[in-house]
């Protein structure tokens, strides 16, 4: 039920705790840049066009202990 976003965020936020622990790094989040679409999903294949239509979004991205903890946390961060 999650997104693929959804996991590579989740999978981001617990790695780097654990990595941020093993160096006594106390820090509770980051911010993270990621790219945002403004693309329309085409409904045919005439209707794809390429382009340069995104913009960097910043995110600050909770690190978690837990997967199922990031798990939420990322899919909260996905519905705002």
């Amino acid at each position: 039920g999650n997104t693929f976003n959804e996991l590579i965020l989740a999978i981001i936020s617990t790695s780097l705790k654990e990595y941020f622990e093993a160096r006594n790094d106390p820090s509770s989040y980051v911010t993270v840049s990621v790219p945002f679409s403004f693309r329309t999903i085409p409904k045919r294949k005439s209707d794809y066009r390429f382009g340069n239509a995104f913009a960097s979004m910043c995110l600050y991205l909770n690190l978690e202990n837990k997967f199922e903890d990031a798990l939420k946390m990322a899919r909260a961060l996905s519905n705002e």
